[in-house]
């Protein structure tokens, strides 16, 4: 069954609240005073087992609603902030006190708060307060800040969610809308070219893989509030990490590739010092930044199925997750894993039609074509158990392939039990050639074609199973699909060979020669009889 895709993702997106430092929101009862710490925000809808964390950036004096007149101070620790040169005049201002500040016509809220977060993280501002979102049955609930001096907030998720918001009249309310990112990994199939959860391939075979993240949804912001992205891929050791090919953005139906340069990094691979991982790709802060909700990356790259490859069973697993979010609580979407199978294939050579007379000696050599031209496969002998192991090869990887210290072989002989092995076949047409018969017998008029088809596991979605067929003759003598034999070779389903003897001639001198020489005399003689008999009755 074809994987449905999932619903990907989201998260650092910002529902944003900043309407302006001289336009604050109107209470729907016209007020006025003085901060009297009486201030509440309250988080509905927030994500189960996130951290969110209040930071003060201005302090309420005195407002009117009425009027809406507002008095903001920079609250402690944010005075190097405001007065820098990329912020004041760009986002706020000073009066001519330089003491209150309000909010520039049109500056871009996103991007202000964006970069306080980032002032906060950079300079370890104290946090003014935190909360983690709890659930009650199968409701989350509520967060609420209460007690709060009155002022100018920016509020962070450690989901990487960020929103800036005014706490005046005295309460306000916020609705997360924005949801944990996610990530799903496929993989190329390369009869059909789908990406699906699982597909098979040959030993040696190069594997393309894609790795798909939803940024997520966030409709109260066009900025995607992305922190921290990083793909973290683990491949069993029956695959071998190659590279990553590319990285594309996708916003709505526009895809660009993302590229490195000299004058911006958007991406780092890493494989070395990441734990038992096999690779990193992380995101720069400049890259996360320009993602918009409902963003999605698609991350390329390709493995090698290598000689340490589990053949058939449960595959060789490659699993992908992402992190993101503030890095002092790290987040991570549940694991996505593809499966990749390699399948084995058993021969059987025999002399007699029920199957009992073993034959050793036998020599074959696996191609994909029925043509004698065709090269034979490269194999590695991995016979392992002792003496009377059934002899057993493996395709060969294009490292050992250009190795002058390993000698792969293309001829393999049967045993005295007349069997052997071949295993890391893809799916698909292989051809059995007889390249040399047992001594009395006759080699084999044309190849064998085996047929190995790939299907889902009943009882287990997340794998494949396989069968084998074979080409060859039913009792009329047309050719049919004969099914490989479960219980010759154990966990390899068999295919059946047999071998007929040839009649032997006649040899001058010998018997074959006398018996012509006696027939032909007594036909000799009974011819003279008969002639001297029929002279006599004439007379």
């Amino acid at each position: 069954m074809k994987k449905t895709i999932k619903k990907i993702l989201s998260i650092f997106a910002a529902f944003f609240l900043v309407l302006g430092l001289t336009t604050g929101v109107r209470a729907e009862e016209p007020s006025k005073g003085t901060n009297d710490d009486t201030g509440e925000i309250t988080v509905t809808n927030p994500i189960e087992g996130k951290t969110y964390s209040l930071y003060q950036l201005l302090v309420l004096e005195s407002y009117n609603t009425e009027l809406d007149a507002y008095s903001y101070t920079v609250a402690n620790g944010w005075e190097n902030f405001f007065n820098n040169k990329d912020i004041k005049e760009k986002y706020i201002k000073f009066d001519a006190t330089g003491k209150y500040v309000t909010w520039v016509k049109d500056a871009d809220a996103v991007a202000f708060s964006k970069k306080a977060l980032d002032y906060a993280k950079e300079n370890n501002i104290t946090v003014t307060k935190t909360s983690t979102a709890t659930k009650t049955g199968n409701t989350v609930n509520p967060i609420v800040f209460d007690n709060l001096n009155l002022g100018y907030y920016l509020l962070d998720s450690s989901a990487g969610a960020l929103c800036s918001l005014q706490t005046t009249n005295p309460t306000v309310t916020i609705t997360e809308k924005n949801s944990i990112p996610t990530v799903e990994k496929e993989v190329k199939e390369d009869s059909t070219n789908s990406w699906e959860d699982k597909n098979d391939a040959q030993i040696g075979d190069t594997v393309e893989f894609k790795a798909t993240i939803n940024v997520g949804n966030n409709t109260e912001g066009s900025n995607a509030g992305a922190q921290n992205y990083v793909l973290h891929d683990t491949m069993s050791d029956g695959l071998t990490f190659s590279k990553v090919t590319k990285v594309i953005l996708k916003s709505g139906n526009v895809e660009t590739e993302i590229i490195n340069s000299d004058e911006l990094i958007n991406y780092e691979v890493k494989t070395e010092n990441i734990g038992d991982e096999t690779f990193n790709v992380e995101f720069t802060k400049s890259f996360c930044d320009t993602l918009q909700q409902n963003d999605v990356i698609i991350v390329y790259y390709e493995a090698v199925i290598n000689e340490n490859a589990v053949i058939a069973g449960n595959g060789n697993d490659n699993k992908v997750n992402l992190t993101y979010g503030d890095k002092n609580e790290v987040n991570k979407t549940p694991d996505s894993t593809t499966k990749t199978f390699t399948w084995p294939v058993g021969i059987y050579k025999y002399a007699d039609k029920e199957g009992e007379i073993p034959l050793v000696g036998a020599q074959f050599q696996l191609k994909t074509s029925a043509s004698e031209k065709e090269t034979a496969l490269k194999l590695i002998d991995v016979t392992g158990g002792g003496e009377k192991a059934i002899p057993t090869y493996r395709i060969a990887t294009q490292e050992e392939l250009s190795n002058e210290g390993v000698n792969p072989v293309e001829t393999i002989t049967t045993n005295d039990d007349g069997k052997f092995v071949i295993q890391g076949l893809n799916a698909g047409k292989y051809y059995l050639h007889e390249t040399k018969a047992p001594d009395g017998y006759n080699k084999l008029a044309a190849p064998i074609e085996i047929t190995i088809t790939s299907d889902e596991n009943n009882n287990n979605q997340t794998l494949l199973d396989y069968t084998v067929t074979s080409t060859g003759k039913d009792t009329n003598g047309d050719d049919v699909q004969v099914p490989a034999d479960l219980n010759l070779i154990q966990n390899n389903q068999t295919v059946k060979v047999l071998n007929t003897t040839g009649a032997q001639l006649p040899e001058t001198g010998g018997m074959g020669t006398t018996i012509l020489y006696v027939v032909g005399g007594i036909l000799l003689v009974g011819s003279a009889i008969l002639l001297v008999t029929r002279k006599r009755m004439s007379h």
